[in-house]
């Protein structure tokens, strides 16, 4: 299944249990642990990796959070932005699925902590302790860069 199957599959089953929605979280906590449970299921079932949130995206409307935007960089700094994003993937690589997940629902999609741990179904010190341990891990994978942005 590539991504569109997948989402089709997230919309459907949010569409058939749109009655077994209580309202105790936000819809999009919901919808999000829809897509979660589907990825995980589809992960576990074909023995597939997880669609990273890293991918290049299709659309120039949707860019990647990593992907520089337009001219924004000067034409003499864009082999060493290149090479920065390209560490920063490789550090988030680093990271097990769940700091990973944490990290990115965090910092690439603001989720509040609270939000995650209910996306999640994990408790809110759970969350603080993996954003704390992948903060940590990329400190350190990202050590060359401290000097330099400080």
């Amino acid at each position: 299944l590539d991504a569109e199957d997948l989402s089709q599959d997230v919309f459907l089953k949010a569409y058939r249990s749109l009655d077994k929605f209580r309202g105790e979280s936000k819809f999009g906590t919901w919808l999000y642990r829809i897509t979660v449970n589907t990825c995980y299921d589809h992960r576990s079932k074909k023995s597939l990796r997880m669609i990273q949130p890293m991918t290049t995206s299709e659309s120039e409307d949707d860019p990647s959070p990593l992907e520089p935007v337009g001219n924004s960089i000067l034409p003499d700094r864009a082999a060493e932005a290149s090479l920065i994003q390209h560490n920063i993937e490789r550090a988030l690589e680093q990271l097990t699925p769940r700091e990973k997940t944490v990290f990115m629902l965090r910092h690439y999609h603001d989720l509040p902590l609270k939000e995650i741990a209910e996306t999640l179904n994990v408790s809110l010190g759970s969350v603080k302790t993996l954003l704390f341990r992948a903060v940590k891990r990329l400190q350190g994978e990202l050590e060359m860069y401290r000097e330099e942005f400080s």
